[in-house]
């Protein structure tokens, strides 16, 4: 809605607008933000520290919701939004149903800041928490922030994907098309073991509106889970055709996996998402700050040459390779359609 242009409100509404953009973007910065109290934060000035990722409070910082003292509502400026989900409801009710102005030793006690320090020592504080929080890696600060807006920002009951599969890719053979062909194909019923790592990332998503199945994703932390959680799941739910979506660096730590489905007959559908490296593990070494690792370093996270086809026949699972999405996806169709282990393997960019 836009008011009128005429109307004897429209600089205080669009000053209002303004204003919510603003506490908008601070929010949603892809970077976190410290707040360094010094003062009386009441009203707007509240509104603006909620906004940040991180309170720090002089020992002469008050704080107060006191829109209702003006009359008007204390639910302004995302107060009523921000304020319960930091302190909890009922704190957050009885500050902003008073108007009550408290004081930083307070705020500190009811979690609304995070340290109160002497007032000289107000920004050496501030700065100091912004320099621990750098030395963090960049990426794990960013997916940190992001995730925790989306997970407070989540609506308790998900949203339903409409059904729907996508279309029979064709082109490069890559995550997403990998992803495509599997929502094309994934039966009903099916049990998707999932540890593709950096090249699954877009499975979930394409799969999201296919026929109900169950999702076994890794949870961090281990490699190896994918071929003998997949095994599993056949053992436990005999007539469910099991789908693993395995990484080819993680295959190498459980291979034996599939010796165990071909010798119980387990109807699971392996597709081996071939890069020739350990992706998942050249993230990690980023994440821990060693700097910029050297060839050496590299060179041991390379793992070229790699033959799943060899290797799954040799313990007598059919197997092919697919270099392209359509061959990936006729031979997907081709594996699932097997009464029994049969596996893919996929030859993707070792880029996403």
């Amino acid at each position: 809605w836009t008011a009128p242009a005429g109307a004897p409100f429209k600089t205080t509404y669009d000053s209002q607008v303004r204003l919510a953009d603003q506490m908008t973007r601070l929010y949603e910065l892809p970077v976190p933000v410290v707040a360094a109290v010094n003062g009386v934060a009441v009203g707007g000035g509240l509104a603006y520290a909620l906004h940040c990722d991180v309170r720090i409070a002089a020992e002469t910082a008050r704080f107060g919701s006191v829109f209702i003292k003006a009359g008007f509502s204390s639910m302004d400026m995302g107060t009523s939004y921000l304020l319960p989900k930091i302190v909890g409801a009922g704190v957050a009710r009885e500050l902003m149903l008073t108007g009550r102005i408290i004081d930083a030793q307070e705020a500190y006690r009811i979690g609304l800041v995070h340290q109160v320090v002497p007032q000289q020592h107000l920004m050496d504080a501030a700065l100091e928490m912004g320099r621990t929080v750098a030395a963090n890696n960049a990426y794990g600060v960013w997916q940190t922030k992001t995730g925790l807006n989306a997970a407070l920002d989540a609506p308790s009951d998900p949203p339903v994907i409409p059904a729907g599969r996508p279309a029979r890719p064709t082109g490069e053979l890559n995550a997403e098309s990998m992803a495509n062909a599997l929502g094309a194909l994934l039966p009903e019923g099916a049990v998707v073991a999932d540890e593709g790592n950096t090249t699954g990332l877009f499975a979930q998503g394409a799969t999201a509106g296919c026929p109900p199945h169950d999702w076994l994703t890794l949870t961090g932390g281990a490699i190896g889970f994918g071929l003998p959680t997949a095994t599993g799941a056949a053992v436990a739910v005999p007539g469910r055709k099991v789908i693993c979506l395995e990484a080819d660096g993680s295959a190498m730590y459980t291979a034996q996996s599939l010796w165990t489905q071909v010798r119980e007959g387990l109807d699971v559908t392996t597709i081996i998402l071939n890069n020739g490296s350990y992706a998942v593990l050249n993230m990690e070494l980023s994440r821990v700050g060693a700097g910029d690792p050297g060839p050496r370093a590299l060179s041991m996270l390379d793992i070229p040459g790699l033959d799943f086809v060899a290797l799954a026949a040799s313990m007598g699972v059919p197997a092919t390779r697919a270099t392209t999405a359509e061959e990936f996806t006729v031979q997907l169709e081709a594996a699932i359609a097997v009464d029994g282990p049969a596996l893919v393997e996929a030859v993707v960019p070792r880029t996403i």
